[in-house]
């Protein structure tokens, strides 16, 4: 059993980790928009599909080492999303923001287990 003392001090390291993560995301972005003033090309590869949303204004998807789709917000569709990712989502609007939001995943009745996601169905 931890004490008290042990989690606190996970909860701490947690929280200083979340915050260097966030403080980096500002900086990139801060760059970013201070290239993309001086008419340069900004890439960034990011996995965090509402922060992509939320400050970028073209997208490229991979799958299996190939291009899926490019283009601009047409292809952040919930379709692309999800042949690319594995699971299904929603793309939403949040008070005027484009959202992605992960669905639970139902097959045949029932949901996956985290495991089976992106798997095919016995005896598909």
């Amino acid at each position: 059993m931890k004490t008290a003392m042990e989690n606190s001090a996970r909860k701490i390291k947690t929280y200083r980790e979340y915050i260097r993560f966030k403080v980096l995301i500002l900086i990139l972005l801060a760059f970013g928009t201070l290239l993309a003033a001086l008419a340069a090309i900004v890439i960034l590869v990011i996995h965090d599909l509402n922060l992509a949303m939320k400050y970028c204004d073209r997208f490229l998807f991979v799958k299996d080492g190939e291009v899926y789709a490019y283009g601009g917000r047409e292809v952040m569709t919930p379709e692309t999303i999800g042949d690319v990712y594995g699971i299904p989502v929603a793309v939403e609007s949040v008070r005027g923001a484009s959202v992605v939001i992960p669905l639970p995943e139902v097959r045949r009745g029932r949901q996956w287990a985290s495991s089976e996601v992106g798997k095919p169905a016995k005896g598909a």
